[in-house]
């Protein structure tokens, strides 16, 4: 449909005023070709007269009162009525004006035709840009971070109590595009931790407390929340999620926030360079591996 339309556009706004142009050019030249050997007939008639005339202005010969009073009346009958030449040319430019009207209204018609497509065109491409616009502008927003400490069901069957934390959390689609939601990159109390989601989120649109573990809970925090203190917890990772364009992007976020007992809140913001403070952590863990890998060996 928007293809026959636009073909539609197009017929009207190039093709139909050249085919009018051409055939007004058909016309006055059929009209010139008709009007050729009367006008040169014309054009002869008229310096036979003007010769004529010239003849009559040196003086006649004597006649009598009836050849006088004919000729008389012979040169009103020619002065009140137009010579043949005068009537032709006449006709032609009558002809020629019209052409020229329906001429000048074409082109003023295809010249407003194209300031339609021009602005056409304009609008489209600031429609375009406003729309990669929105695409490079996305993002998401993350809120209600609540930090849990639940126990691993595998060490519940084995009759352990080895916990892990789980995150609770909002996302949000601010944008009026929809946004894939990837994986979750975190480290939180000493581990890092990916989590792959998959999860497509609308338009302006929320995914509200989904909840996944990001690490073990360390012996140190173990001990502390065992013995009734408070610990200083601190999120920090990346979220990666896909555009409406299909690329592939990343934002970082972080949250800290003191927690008791089996969890709390995490409400503080975190300054600073994030990713910066991320790589940083998962380089300290990745060199702690290798040392306890090499004491091992």
């Amino acid at each position: 449909m928007k293809i026959l339309r636009r073909t539609w556009q197009v017929f009207f706004s190039t093709i139909l005023p050249l085919l009018v142009l051409a055939g007004l050019v058909f016309a006055l030249g059929r009209i010139v070709y008709v009007q050729q050997p009367s006008f040169v007939a014309a054009q002869q008639q008229r310096k036979a007269e003007e010769r004529q005339r010239t003849s009559q202005n040196d003086p006649p010969p004597a006649a009598d009162s009836l050849g006088q009073s004919s000729d008389t009346s012979n040169q009103g009958r020619s002065q009140q009525q137009p010579p043949h030449w005068y009537q032709t040319e006449v006709g032609t430019n009558w002809v020629l004006a019209i052409i020229s009207g329906i001429t000048f209204v074409v082109v003023a018609w295809q010249a407003w035709e194209t300031r339609k497509a021009v602005t056409a065109a304009r609008d489209g491409i600031a429609q375009t840009e406003r729309h990669f616009a929105l695409l490079n502008a996305q993002w998401i927003d993350l809120s209600n971070f609540h930090c849990e400490r639940q126990s691993s069901s595998d060490d519940l069957n084995r009759g352990t109590w080895s916990s892990m934390w789980w995150i609770r959390l909002t996302v949000s689609n601010p944008t009026p595009l929809p946004i894939t939601v990837l994986r979750f990159e975190t480290y939180f109390d000493g581990d890092c931790r990916i989590m792959g989601l998959q999860k497509t989120i609308g338009p302006r649109q929320e995914w509200t407390h989904p909840i996944f573990p990001v690490g073990l809970v360390s012996a140190e925090s173990d001990a502390r929340l065992v013995a009734g203190h408070p610990i200083g917890a601190l999120l920090i990772g990346r979220l990666h999620y896909r555009n409406a364009l299909g690329k592939d992007t990343w934002q970082p976020f972080a949250k800290r926030g003191s927690i008791s007992g089996f969890g709390g809140p995490l409400t503080e913001d975190v300054p600073g360079d994030l990713d910066d403070q991320f790589m940083q952590l998962q380089s300290a863990i990745l060199q702690r591996t290798k040392n306890q890998h090499a004491q091992h060996g």
